[in-house]
Formats: C-alpha cells, structure tokens, sequence
C-alpha cells in the first residue's frame, strides 16, 4: 500500500465536503436544518439514520453505529472511514480514490513505491499496446470473427468487450497464438491479462488433442490463460522487476469493472461461470453478472464483489455435475461472509450463454424467467434431494419407506438451519406437500431438530 505524507492526507479531508463525497458514492442524501441525511448503506436502513455533521465535515448512523470504533466495517467517521468501508479499501486506495475525486494530482512517493507504480503503469501501458493489435488482428482473420458470429457475438460485443484475435509476438502472451483473446480487467478497468480461446467447436478441438497425444505433444486446452513466466524465454531481471509474473484466475472475476456500479446499484450480483455467459448476459440487460472464468469461487472474489456492494449473490452455474458441486462450494464461502445466496437452476443441456439466446434481446423476458426460478439455498438443496431419489423410488417401490426416510432425515436438517420463523412455516408447507406428507408431523419433526441441536 502506497504511503502518502499526513499532511496531504489532511489536506484531502478538509477540501472534500463528506456530503457531496457520500452522496456521490451512495445517493439520497438531503439537507436537515445546517446538517444531511440519508440512509445507511451498512444497514437495511428503511428510516433515514445516517446523519452529516457539516461543522466537523463528519458522518454516523444512529442505527448501526457505522462511523465509531464499536461498528465492525465503518470505524471511522471521516469521510476516509466512509470510502474504505462502502469500497473495502485500505488507507491508501481512499487517498487515491478522494484525490481523483477532487481533482488533486497524488505527491511523489518516496523511490521504492515510485517504482512499484512506475512498473504498474508499464504493464498496463503493455497490455494495452497488445489489445489494440489483437483488436487490429481479429478485423483481418475471418475464421475467428466467423466463429464469434455464430456464437452470437456481434460486432458491438467484440467492440465492447475488447475481444481480439492473438499472435505469439510477445512472450508474455504466447498463450493467446492464433486465439481469440479476451481481455482481462482488473477492478479499475485497467487491462492486466488476456485470455486465448480455440476459435473453433469441441468435436474439432478433440480431434486436434487426440492427434496431439499421439505425437506426445501438450494437449490444447479449450481456454488457455497466461502462463508463468520462464527463465528459459525470458531473463531472471525481467521475472524479478515484472508486477504480474503469472496470472491467478483466484483474483480476478471477468466483468466486476462494467458491472461494479449496477451491483452497487441493485445490491445483487449475478455468477456466472465463463466468458461469454457474462456477454450474453450484459446483452440482454443483466447488468451485475460476473464470472470467476471457470474457477471456484475465492476469498478474493468475494472480497470484490462486498466491495462492489453485493448483499445477495445469485448463481447461475452450469447445469452439470461440475456446476452443481460448484454453488456448493460457492454458497459456503458466500454464507461465511454473510451474503444471501439464491439460486437459479438452468435448464437441462443449457449454460446461461445459451439459454439467454433463446430468449427476445428486445424485451425482459429473460430477467422474468430469471426471477421465476430463483430459488432460496434451502429450497434448492431441498428440491435437489427430491431430484436425485425421485426416480429411485419409482424403480424400487419395495424400498420406498426406506428410500423416503433418507431424503427426509436431509430435508428436516436443512428446514432446521432456517431461523426466519415466516419463512420456515412457508417452506414447511411447501415440501410437506411436495413429498406427500402431512404438514404438522413434518413441522415436529423440524421442530425436534431445531431443540436437539440446540
């Protein structure tokens, strides 16, 4: 983290009314009397309780806490308390944000840091030289336009998402060589890697694998991100003095830069699985989608989208095995941050880059099927485990007694970790009438649980 002298951290702060930088940041803030207020974006605030002191140029809510030193993310009641908790930034990432914000150029830091940013902004500068040529490429090789075309990408998805075509010319992308290239932006929107695609289907790209094989070559993979780099291309100075030696997929979500704002705008944010699902999606209106490029989802992911403001997270996964394990995993570490998570199962033989293409790019229809059927966790995991055995008990009819008692020993543990009483009576009835049974055995049943575990 850069260091910047106190006295121009000072500075800032007292140039910078906290009204106009929070209303700015969050919205809805009005004048009372010589004072503001507005609602607190660390609680659901349904009642205007943040207030704006404009004789300190300080901020706190007298609902949560937020801007004291009890409140677990706003500690703070300057305005630099306020940026790092909204954004989750550190110290220095307030300066710099308040500093653009007020139109006051950054002091120099001291040579190490110079250095760091010096190398910082080389990269970025790299990066972009090469997504224009990719950019240039992609306009004079018909195949991977062609190929893009007939996934449904057109011509404003490949101008608006920086799509390419890559070359090999520098090692540092040696992995994008005769690729479709998607550009990687970081949190900014600043550029920082690319990723290569095979501009062609999977029927060819096995063939070409089992060709390789025979030949003990390194097999082609379908989406090839940056690799290592390696003394045998490059010099140990070069490796040393590089800012981003390797790619980590880990810290990155494809799409957080042009759906950071709408996530803080609706609260929710939409995950997805790869590249083109976020296009397709961002196509048809939906906004707050991102994805982890065919990752698990990490802390640093997390850590992203709670800077961008998301209190719910839905996940839309691929419909496979890979994808089902996934939103388990996704909806652990999301639950560990205390972000509401909901579901919306995908058709069968559907990612969510297909199912947005058979929907009308001109109407919301496809945000309405969205929303009809989004799920709870608990009602999908409950909905999973009558999948999974429904058609066994049709099969095995003899065993039914048994085979119901399982699924329902799952079902009670799952009903038992709700703790909105409404909510577990509605699904209470729900499944009682979904695995025909009666609606008071199952609610003792929950309930006996519920004590036990106690």
């Amino acid at each position: 983290m850069p260091k910047y002298p106190d006295d121009f951290k000072d500075y800032l702060k007292t140039i910078a009314p906290v009204q106009e930088v929070i209303n700015s940041i969050h919205g809805g803030i009005r004048q009372s009397g010589i004072h503001f207020v507005g609602n607190c974006p660390f609680h659901d605030d349904s009642n205007p309780s943040l207030m704006i002191n404009t004789q300190t140029n300080t901020w706190s809510c007298n609902g949560c806490g937020a801007g004291s030193k009890y409140h677990s993310k706003a500690r703070s009641s300057d305005v630099y308390g306020f940026i790092m908790a909204y954004f989750n930034y550190n110290l220095g990432q307030a300066i710099e944000w308040l500093a653009k914000f007020m139109n006051v150029p950054l002091p120099v830091l001291d040579p190490q840091q110079q250095f760091k940013q010096n190398q910082h902004q080389w990269w970025i500068d790299k990066c972009e030289i090469n997504h224009q040529r990719f950019q240039n490429n992609l306009l004079n090789n018909l195949d991977g336009y062609k190929y893009l075309r007939n996934r449904g990408i057109d011509d404003l998805d490949i101008l608006t998402w920086g799509i390419g075509f890559g070359d090999g010319e520098e090692q540092d992308f040696m992995n994008t060589k005769g690729k479709i290239t998607f550009a990687i932006h970081d949190y900014n929107g600043d550029i920082i890697s690319f990723t290569g695609r095979v501009p062609f289907g999977p029927n060819t790209l096995a063939e070409l694998n089992e060709k390789q094989k025979t030949e003990g070559k390194r097999i082609t993979p379908k989406y090839d991100h940056r690799w290592p780099l390696n003394k045998k291309y490059v010099s140990e100075e070069y490796i040393q003095k590089h800012p981003y030696p390797e790619f980590d997929r880990n810290m990155y979500l494809y799409g957080i830069s042009q759906a950071k704002s709408y996530i803080n705008q609706w609260k929710r944010a939409v995950l997805l699985e790869g590249f083109t699902d976020v296009i397709q999606f961002h196509k048809y209106g939906i906004r707050n989608s991102v994805a982890t490029m065919g990752t698990n989802l990490s802390e640093q992911h997390v850590l992203q989208l709670k800077r961008s403001g998301a209190q719910r997270v839905l996940l839309m996964r691929d419909g496979d095995l890979a994808g089902l394990k996934a939103m388990e995993k996704d909806a652990a570490i999301l639950a560990k941050h205390n972000i509401i998570v909901e579901v919306c199962p995908l058709p069968e033989g559907h990612d969510p880059d297909s199912l947005a293409q058979t929907f009308d790019i001109l109407d919301d229809s496809l945000s309405k099927y969205i929303s009809k059927r989004t799920r709870s966790l608990t009602q999908w995991r409950v909905e999973k485990i009558y999948r999974e055995q429904q058609d066994e008990i049709l099969y095995h009819y003899s065993q039914i007694g048994q085979i119901q008692g399982d699924r329902m020993a799952k079902v009670i543990k799952l009903l038992s970790e709700e703790e909105d009483p409404i909510q577990l009576d509605i699904l209470i009835r729900q499944y009682a009438e979904l695995f025909v049974i009666s609606y008071e055995s199952l609610r003792e049943k929950v309930n006996h649980f519920k004590k036990k575990g106690a």
